[in-house]
């Protein structure tokens, strides 16, 4: 049998201590604190999918920290920081547990892209020197759709074509989202966009041209997307540069103190030749004569507006002038003929209440309307309806004036009576026809005293007592109580002038008789009472 050797209890103790610690440092993949940090690995949480910007990541970084014999160091302070991106980790600071692994949280920056940055750091324990062991990425990726907005302002006028109107789809942090739908519309005004849906780029924006329509004022685009409101896109449309033209209306004729029969159509065009709607046309030269409805019109969807015109009283040509509010590039001049209106007929000149037997008479006539505008080239025809005679025609001049000659009849003591007529209008003239007559300016009043000679004057009518030669001339007596004397012509008067003999005649009442006498023996007579009183 083998010797067996006794080893005391004291000794054997430490024996079995070193074969244990012998053990322990023959084992190199075994747990435990490790040597000095010599590399770090990231065992998970970089790159990780659906990372979004401004929101912690899903899964924690996780590192393993080995010495150089690749066994886990315990207990290693692991710092954390970024380094891009502007996020932030959770504690800063961890250390390794028995595996060597130290773990950190980290929130990402708002900023989306491959711009997420985080380092894992230690100190070595024995040097002091800094550590970089690992670097994790993250490609931030936008989030939910927070913002629609439009970008840019737009400054255009009716019939332009705005080549870009773009909106931005971004997340609550600005980024934008790319692929998403954009549905586009007109809501006001008649322009057209040039896709009805698009698609957003990479910064999130999408655009579409905008051809305004041709009426000037508020247009609207709105866009849409998803479930966020949709964005309405506004521009004030301003007049374009064009020339205000008249339709129709132009060169009427019309009668004056009425409105022109057909409405005066202004249009607005722009220099392509389409009509504009909404623009202010004003009225820079009012009307020669009368008035227009408005100072001012704005052309309606057509691209055109009207005015009426009412005339003035005064007859012949007249104007007026529009031009656009703005740009005042052009000017519309429209011209009207005004006519006389009704024509009136008024009796100018006529031979008196009583003309002679069978002689030549005129009537003077005026044509014209109630504002005083003449007719001319007017025909005036006279007709004899009562008394006989006869009665021709003439031609109003330029002034509306015409004479009418007149015969009247060939019998004494008869009414007259001779209508004109001058298109719808008519007067009537009436006379009385005598052999002669007279008519007294000077002589004793009725009833009145005389109180020695007095005056006899007068004219004698149809012809007059100066006529030559003598035997056409009619006679003119006064006969007062008897005394019968007769009363010629006295030079610088016409008609009779002369002086009556009262002497010799008795006081008292008395009448004076006055006789015209023409040479066919026809006579005129007139009594007048007086006292006599010398």
């Amino acid at each position: 049998m083998p010797t067996l050797f006794a080893i005391p209890m004291r000794l054997s103790r430490f024996a079995a201590s070193a074969l244990v610690a012998l053990a322990a440092c023959s084992d190199s993949t075994g747990s435990g604190k490790g040597g000095p940090p010599a590399r770090l690995d990231i065992v998970s949480g970089d790159l990780q999918p659906q990372a979004v910007a401004g929101a912690e990541l899903a899964q924690p970084l996780v590192v393993k920290v080995l010495d150089a014999k690749g066994k886990p160091v315990e207990q290693q302070v692991v710092s954390w920081v970024v380094t891009a991106g502007g996020g932030h980790v959770f504690a800063g600071t961890s250390l390794t547990d028995a595996n060597g692994e130290a773990r950190e949280r980290w929130t990402l920056g708002t900023v989306a892209g491959d711009t997420q940055r985080v380092e894992a750091r230690a100190v070595n324990p024995t040097t002091g020197q800094a550590l970089v062991f690992g670097q994790f990425r993250a490609f931030a990726v936008p989030g939910a759709a927070a913002q629609f907005v439009a970008e840019g302002a737009i400054n255009a006028a009716a019939g332009d074509v705005v080549p870009a109107v773009t909106v931005r789809l971004a997340d609550a942090n600005g980024n934008g989202i790319a692929g998403a739908q954009v549905t586009w519309s007109v809501v006001t005004g008649t322009g057209t966009v040039s896709a009805a849906q698009t698609t957003t780029d990479a910064a999130g924006r999408a655009s579409v041209q905008w051809s305004l329509g041709m009426e000037v004022g508020t247009q609207t685009v709105r866009a849409t997307t998803g479930s966020l409101a949709p964005v309405q896109i506004s521009t004030l449309a301003g007049t374009p540069a064009g020339s205000i033209q008249v339709v129709s209306g132009n060169e009427q004729t019309g009668t004056a103190g009425q409105p022109l029969a057909q409405p005066v159509v202004l249009a607005y065009r722009r220099t392509d030749g389409r009509y504009v709607a909404g623009a202010t046309l004003h009225v820079s030269q009012p009307p020669t004569s009368g008035a227009l409805s408005a100072s001012s019109v704005v052309t309606g969807a057509q691209g055109t507006a009207q005015l009426t015109w009412t005339l003035g009283t005064v007859a012949g040509r007249h104007h007026f002038a529009a031009t656009p509010a703005a740009p005042a590039f052009s000017q519309a001049d429209v011209y009207a003929n005004v006519t006389p209106g009704a024509p009136v007929l008024t009796v100018t000149g006529r031979p008196g209440p009583l003309v002679g037997v069978a002689r030549n008479y005129s009537v003077t006539v005026r044509v014209a309307d109630a504002y005083g505008n003449p007719w001319s080239g007017l025909a005036v025809t006279g007709t004899v309806e009562a008394g006989g005679g006869a009665s021709g025609t003439a031609t109003t001049d330029f002034d509306g004036r015409a004479i009418v000659d007149w015969k009247s009849g060939g019998e004494a003591e008869v009414t007259q009576r001779l209508r004109i007529d001058a298109g719808p209008t008519t007067a009537t003239v009436t006379s009385l026809t005598r052999w002669i007559w007279f008519v007294l300016t000077q002589a004793p009043a009725a009833n009145s005293v005389v109180t020695g000679n007095f005056v006899a004057e007068g004219d004698v009518y149809p012809e007059n007592i100066t006529l030559n030669p003598s035997f056409l001339k009619p006679a003119f007596y006064v006969t007062v109580d008897g005394r019968t004397q007769q009363i010629g012509h006295l030079a610088g008067h016409t008609g009779f002038y002369g002086t009556f003999d009262m002497s010799g005649l008795a006081p008292g009442a008395k009448v004076a008789v006055f006789r015209a006498v023409d040479p066919q023996g026809h006579e005129s007579v007139q009594q007048i009472p007086f006292t006599y009183q010398p």
